[in-house]
């Protein structure tokens, strides 16, 4: 694991140094890399290694020290002052590295990478997807402290009568599907930062508290925490990784976060909670994967 995260930090450092800026597009600064998209992804990888130190290093390179947080150089990234038109105008400043689909033959995604498909429910309960995966009714959709007057809340659309279900509309373009695919956001950042910044002092950072409530104020302006709303650091850090379930709901971050904080996955219906000491945490190697590359080994 330790030559692979080398590896990836390597090519990261190359690319930052190697690409350009910005481009002149608005387009380009979303579907093409560029620094700030280096540099962010060095946040989320230094994250999963818990070097908090260098996720600070590299964060400070994209978020201003105080508020209203921006990128001071390369593209100027920044939050999108309403969080629902992120998934609708894809070139805005928040989108960091995405994706980009249209309805050309060739260049919308494959039938095993539709979100719409998938995460929308079927056209009978109001979607424009096959309702492949609903949400868990116990997971972060139950959360008291995700304000129902959130704007984040109108991604959720629940079906059924008899059998009610909870959906994910993040996703809402319908067949041949051309929802941009987010792959990281100025919000994660920003939260990635707050973070390490919350873990490497062991304290109520009033930075992280600002970012936080950048964050969370911009879907629900009726909530804004101070460091009294926290009694300990990790107060904040729970918040904090709350903020991260509930900004990044099916965009792909949930199970990062378990997998690098050792936490159990959930149970969903038939399916049971796995425990990090569980066999099948980790799934194991696959034989085709072992069977092409001699040098690896079973893990």
């Amino acid at each position: 694991m330790a030559e692979v995260y080398t590896q990836v930090l390597k090519d990261l450092n190359e690319a930052e140094t190697d690409l350009p800026a910005k481009y002149t597009a608005a387009s380009d600064n979303v579907t093409r890399a560029h620094k700030n998209t280096a540099i962010a992804l060095k946040t989320r990888v230094y994250l999963s290694m818990q070097n908090y130190a260098s996720v600070i290093t590299e964060a400070n390179k994209m978020v201003s020290a105080t508020a209203p947080f921006s990128s001071p150089s390369n593209v100027p990234n920044a939050l999108q002052s309403d969080i629902t038109s992120v998934f609708t105008t894809y070139t805005t400043p928040e989108s960091i590295f995405s994706l980009p689909m249209t309805s050309t033959a060739g260049d919308n995604p494959g039938t095993q990478n539709q979100l719409g498909f998938y995460y929308s429910p079927t056209t009978a309960n109001g979607g424009v997807g096959n309702g492949e995966f609903s949400l868990n009714p116990n997971g972060i959709i139950a959360n008291t402290d995700w304000k129902q007057s959130d704007k984040r809340r109108s991604f959720i659309k629940q079906s059924g009568t008899t059998t009610v279900k909870n959906w994910l509309n993040k996703y809402k373009t319908a067949s041949p599907y051309t929802d941009w695919v987010p792959v990281i956001r100025y919000s994660e950042v920003m939260l990635n930062l707050a973070e390490a910044k919350v873990r490497s002092s062991n304290t109520v950072d009033a930075q992280a508290v600002a970012l936080l409530n950048a964050v969370r104020n911009r879907s629900d302006a009726t909530t804004t925490y101070t460091a009294a709303s926290f009694a300990s650091s990790t107060d904040l850090i729970n918040a904090i990784l709350t903020e991260r379930r509930i900004e990044f709901l099916g965009e792909g971050l949930r199970n990062n976060d378990l997998m690098r904080l050792l936490q159990t996955i959930p149970a969903k219906g038939t399916a049971q909670a796995k425990a990090p000491t569980d066999n099948g945490y980790i799934w194991p190697i696959s034989a085709s994967e072992l069977s092409l590359n001699k040098l690896a080994t079973d893990n």
